[in-house]
């Protein structure tokens, strides 16, 4: 028999995520929504400090890809963290609090798209495109938290392997007073 989770010193997770992130600064001028796919991944090591603590080290990354036609919109929402998980003694529940060091890039196509007055009826014509134009623009880096829960499977008994469902919440300052939320659920595996 291997090492029971409760003799295990290190440990891994690694889990997928679908959430809504909430960005307090975006450019609206360009958000397409018309299709729309959130997906994400994180990784943690986690360190016994004594029943029922432990220390993490993590990371995870959030995609959010918004499309419509040949125009797109996508953010890469990423971040380091650090912190403490506790057990309070009711099976495999568990809370974590974390310090976060994170950053989000944005991937923008567009295609300018005006409205143009016809000049003798005042009449407006149909919309015509102009050139298109895309960029690539990061935020700045945000030192923030995250707070999660999870009811852990693998916590307590002799298994090497089992999931852990649960959700979190990260909150990522991007300077000038702007603020980005991330909530999400996932599925992780404890090895």
């Amino acid at each position: 028999m291997c090492f029971a989770e409760v003799d295990k010193i290190v440990r891994t997770d690694i889990g997928f995520t679908i959430g809504i992130p909430v960005y307090s600064h975006r450019d609206d001028a360009f958000n397409i929504e018309d299709s729309r796919v959130i997906i994400g991944s994180f990784a943690d090591i986690s360190f016994k400090l004594g029943n029922p603590l432990r220390f993490l080290l993590g990371a995870d990354a959030m995609c959010d890809f918004m499309w419509g036609g040949d125009d797109y919109n996508h953010h890469l929402d990423y971040a380091g963290w650090a912190g403490i998980k506790f057990y309070p003694g009711i099976g495999g529940l568990n809370f974590s609090i974390a310090y976060a060091l994170g950053c989000r890039t944005d991937f923008v196509s567009f295609t300018e798209r005006v409205q143009v007055k016809n000049p003798l009826t005042g009449e407006m014509l149909p919309l015509y495109k102009s050139e298109s134009d895309s960029y690539i623009d990061s935020t700045a880096w945000g030192n923030g938290f995250r707070i999660s829960f999870d009811y852990d499977f693998l916590y307590g008994n002799d298994r090497n392997f089992a999931p852990a469902l649960g959700g979190y919440y990260r909150c990522m300052p991007r300077g000038n007073d702007k603020w980005d939320n991330i909530f999400s659920i996932y599925i992780s595996f404890g090895f």
